[in-house]
């Protein structure tokens, strides 16, 4: 289903901040929960993106993250704006992603923060398959997940950009889910053989070659595919 947005402009003493927010949410409280930047989750060193520090944050019942990205709204860089639409898109596909996005605070300054769901109670998947605790079959298990995962998102029509195994997390069900969409793009900006390609060699060792990692992304990729042209033929 759709999020229903709405925009508020507030006027704080060094200017107004204008927030894009979902329609059942406070967008004073929201920036309140926002001002306190004493959780820092961690910093990202991106090409595309000047080296926006993730903060998470109380939001009511919510536990959310932000990047602050450092540099204008209405400059040659739209990457916020971007993200922020690239998001909402996946979501109006139904694609269940971790980081649903909830708000993008513009600051006086230009500076533009976007604001998404943190995902609780979740390890790096790096930390899952190296862990002693994990039997092998839940490994493996997950690194398909992963591979599935990535073909979903490449057959709504969008790359990752960076799918190491340290962008996905596992939650307390084993779960598997995807994270850190800073670079993400439409399908036609990047090839989506690049992105399963660098996932399948993070994943690879003795236990898992990369041809089985190819052959359960390219299967759930004509999965997927029918799936999404299925859904856009009926709401025709």
């Amino acid at each position: 289903m759709p999020i229903k947005w709405e925009t508020t402009h507030v006027e704080i003493p060094a200017g107004r901040v204008t927030i894009t927010h979902w329609k059942r949410h406070d967008p004073h409280k929201l920036l309140a929960a926002l001002s306190d930047t004493s959780r820092e989750a961690k910093s990202l060193s991106l090409s595309r993106v000047p080296n926006p520090r993730v903060y998470r944050h109380k939001f009511g019942s919510l536990e959310l993250a932000s990047r602050k990205m450092d540099y204008k709204e209405n400059s040659a860089h739209e990457e916020p704006n971007t993200l922020f639409s690239h998001l909402n898109e996946l979501v109006d596909k139904r694609v269940s992603i971790v980081e649903t996005p909830v708000a993008k605070v513009v600051h006086p300054d230009g500076t533009v923060q976007v604001v998404t769901i943190w995902k609780k109670g979740t390890q790096p998947l790096t930390t899952f398959l190296q862990s002693n605790l994990v039997h092998k079959t839940d490994k493996l298990n997950a690194c398909f997940s992963a591979m599935k995962l990535l073909a979903k998102l490449h057959a709504a029509g969008y790359v990752h950009g960076h799918p190491r195994s340290d962008n996905f997390v596992v939650d307390s069900q084993s779960k598997v889910h995807l994270v850190d969409y800073v670079r993400l793009c439409k399908l036609e900006e990047s090839a989506n053989i690049i992105d399963s390609t660098q996932l399948s060699r993070s994943l690879t060792d003795d236990a898992l070659s990369r041809a089985d990692l190819t052959a359960a992304y390219d299967k759930a990729l004509a999965l997927y595919k029918a799936r999404f042209e299925k859904r856009a033929h009926s709401s025709k």
